[in-house]
């Protein structure tokens, strides 16, 4: 019954890619909250932090991305209001679901 919460952050600088994501998993019926820069944009890897010790949400979430599980980072902090973090890394373009996502890009 709980609805999956989670934070969006663009770690490559690619113009839209948060919000292209934030668009295709709301489609996937996650609550997207946050979506946002990450703190730099030189992560190689994308990757979900999971901030409240629930495993199985992110691994729904790993499913819908086609992520591999080792992406799947333990992050505790109960004092944030959302589940996880999907930081989305330069490999952007690699990942299963880019091809899914894309066709949730803004118009121009």
């Amino acid at each position: 019954g709980h609805k999956i919460q989670i934070e969006i952050r663009n770690g490559c600088g690619v113009p839209n890619l948060a919000r292209m994501y934030t668009d295709f998993l709301r489609n996937k019926g996650l609550d997207v909250m946050v979506s946002k820069n990450a703190d730099h944009f030189d992560y190689l890897k994308t990757k979900i932090l999971y901030h409240r010790g629930d495993l199985n949400r992110a691994l729904v979430l790993a499913d819908i991305l086609s992520l591999e599980k080792n992406r799947i980072i333990e992050d505790l902090d109960e004092m944030l209001f959302y589940d996880m973090t999907l930081i989305i890394g330069k490999d952007y373009i690699s990942l299963p679901s880019y091809r899914n996502a894309v066709l949730f890009q803004p118009p121009f």
